[in-house]
């Protein structure tokens, strides 16, 4: 039997007098593949934002695996922003990803503009090596690499010079970065 990740039993949740979802019992193992279908204002996004607790029903238990990694690919493209497409791809794996963000800056686009007879300089990158290393980080900045590449995206460029499509892939590539056990898209 595949790992339960998620059981919802009784589950209810309402916006004013409109009821969204009454009664919904439902079990999601790991490896299944669910669809939801409904018209617009349905409660397709607000069910989903109920799995990755961004959410709270109104009433009913809502059960959920621990140390479950839900990533969340939400409808809305990322904003335009100053940030590289790695930035915002290692921002999928919250201080992790900030701490690789950081170096990367540092040994990459960035790096002319850092003094290395700085002693202090030295001492920062040390210190997120450091860092890194206590979490197994290289492996994950690995995986930040491998995503970019594979959805063929710039690492360096500014998310505010990329097409609608390549800021959804960059999104898609947040969310697949922390190899999310459900993925909800």
């Amino acid at each position: 039997i595949p790992m339960l990740l998620y059981r919802l039993s009784n589950l209810t949740l309402a916006y004013g007098d409109k009821p969204l979802l009454d009664g919904v019992d439902l079990t999601i193992h790991k490896g299944e593949r669910i669809g939801i279908l409904g018209q617009n204002g349905a409660g397709k996004s607000s069910f989903m934002k109920l799995l990755c607790g961004q959410a709270l029903p109104d009433s009913g238990e809502l059960w959920k695996a621990g140390g479950l990694r839900v990533a969340y690919l939400d409808q809305n493209l990322p904003a335009l922003s100053d940030e590289t497409v790695y930035d915002y791809v290692a921002g999928g794996l919250d201080e992790l990803g900030d701490l690789l963000r950081r170096y990367h800056a540092m040994t990459h686009s960035d790096a002319d503009s850092i003094d290395w007879s700085d002693p202090r300089q030295l001492d920062l990158m040390a210190e997120l090596q450091r860092q890194i290393e206590a979490r197994d980080g290289w492996a994950f900045q690995h995986r930040i690499d491998s995503v970019i590449d594979s959805l063929k995206l710039p690492p360096d460029s500014l998310m505010r010079h990329l097409s609608g499509g390549s800021r959804r892939r960059a999104a898609l590539g947040r969310a697949l970065v922390c190899e999310p056990d459900l993925l909800l898209l």
